[in-house]
């Protein structure tokens, strides 16, 4: 039930992950700054209400791993970078 008009209202400037301004590529092979349609909740689809737009690059990382993976990852590095 998504519609163009949905999309262009949820539509940020930048990505909501990283802050960064998406870069639009046309028909070329999407980047990490691409805007990216996700599903908040895969099993619901694309559907109104269940879809973000956040970057290439974040939905990459979201679709790889876990978030309980990401967090850990993330708990370790802010541990090594506080040692230096």
């Amino acid at each position: 039930n998504i519609t163009v008009e949905y999309l262009e209202s949820i539509l940020p400037e930048t990505c909501p992950v990283f802050n960064t301004p998406f870069i639009y590529r046309g028909n070329k092979v999407p980047g990490d700054k691409s805007p990216s349609l996700d599903r908040i909740i895969p099993t619901k689809g694309y559907v109104i209400g269940n879809v973000v737009v956040i970057s290439s690059k974040a939905n990459n990382i979201k679709s790889a791993y876990m978030s309980t993976d990401i967090f850990k990852v993330a708990e370790w590095l802010q541990t090594i970078e506080n040692q230096g």
